[in-house]
């Protein structure tokens, strides 16, 4: 899991999909599950490379890998401790 910058503003939590990281997936998201040979958020399929992201009150949605590249910068800041959840 990392967590993202939306315009240098809101902080988010996400984990991408990568065809392999089934616990991490499923240990993120409460949603999230492995099944014959496909990882799922509730009714959506994920495809490999897809985000899981995180938004507020434990709500989860998906966004293709190219929505969250032009719409997220990986946040480096060291300070965690003011994160703010939602998009």
């Amino acid at each position: 899991m990392k967590r993202y910058k939306l315009n240098n503003k809101k902080r988010i939590e996400a984990v991408q999909w990568n065809g392999t990281n089934i616990s991490e997936c499923v240990g993120f998201c409460k949603y999230c599950y492995y099944s014959d040979g496909f990882m799922n958020l509730v009714d959506k399929t994920l495809y490999k490379f897809d985000y899981i992201v995180k938004l507020d009150n434990d709500e989860f949605i998906v966004i293709s890998k190219e929505a969250f590249n032009k719409l997220f910068v990986e946040d480096n800041d060291d300070n965690k401790s003011d994160v703010e959840v939602g998009v």
